[in-house]
């Protein structure tokens, strides 16, 4: 009689794998590569940091610059969906690899996996899917002009969830200019002039104000989504929207 075929065994766990089963690939160079990590799941915190200290890179790296070649983060299921967070953010808007904890898993089966990071590329989950860290990443190995380039912005009161500091550094990332008055501004041909403001809330009552910047010094006022999703779908959003 035939024997019965064994039973699929399930993949492991981040937290099944001890650190003594990291097999790098030698197929692959990884002596460039610099990590830096962003809302991790407690499985994958405890298992990274142990996977790029057996691959002789560059280590992990606590901001995200020049230097780094992979932003690690976690996602929802199998879409590979990418929650917003501060490195997030600065990662697309450099148009770095962003990937999936879930690659380290897959490469922890199978060592083969390590050269194909691009398969858990991730996808912006606010904006359902887009694929703008894709686009940016492309668009800065095809040494496309900044997103941005030629916008000046005023950062116009508080931003919840993000600090002056941060939102500038964003401007920067994708190739605008922050200014910080109304007077800063170039006012010179070729150039969009925007006054970012938290939300269309943040400015009820103060529409005249809104009105009077567009018609006298052609100063549009956008939230600061708009400028959230332009980087994160890597496609400069409308602004009349």
């Amino acid at each position: 009689q035939s024997q019965p075929s064994p039973a699929r065994r399930p993949p492991p766990s981040l937290s099944s794998i001890e650190e003594s089963q990291f097999l790098p690939s030698p197929s692959v160079d990884t002596s460039s590569w610099r990590f830096v990590l962003s809302n991790l799941s407690p499985r994958a915190k405890s298992v990274v940091p142990g996977w790029v200290s057996s691959l002789a890179c560059l280590g992990l790296h606590p901001r995200v610059d020049s230097t780094v070649s992979h932003v690690l983060v976690s996602t929802e299921g199998g879409e590979r969906l990418a929650v917003r967070t501060l490195k997030y953010l600065q990662a697309v808007a450099s148009g770095l690899l962003v990937v999936s904890e879930q690659w380290v898993l897959e490469c922890l089966r199978d060592s083969s996996s390590l050269g194909r990071a691009l398969d858990w590329e991730v996808r912006d989950e606010e904006l359902e899917g887009e694929e703008g860290p894709r686009r940016a990443r492309e668009g800065r190995q095809g040494q496309e002009a900044a997103l941005l380039q030629g916008y000046e912005v005023l950062v116009a009161g508080d931003l919840e969830g993000l600090a002056r500091g941060a939102v500038e550094d964003l401007l920067a990332r994708v190739g605008a200019r922050a200014v910080t008055d109304l007077g800063s501004f170039s006012f010179s041909g070729g150039v969009t002039r925007l006054s970012l403001v938290d939300s269309q809330e943040a400015m009820e009552g103060r529409e005249r104000e809104v009105l009077q910047l567009l018609r006298a010094y052609k100063v549009a006022t956008v939230e600061k989504d708009w400028l959230l999703d332009t980087i994160c779908s890597h496609q400069v959003r409308p602004i009349a929207g």
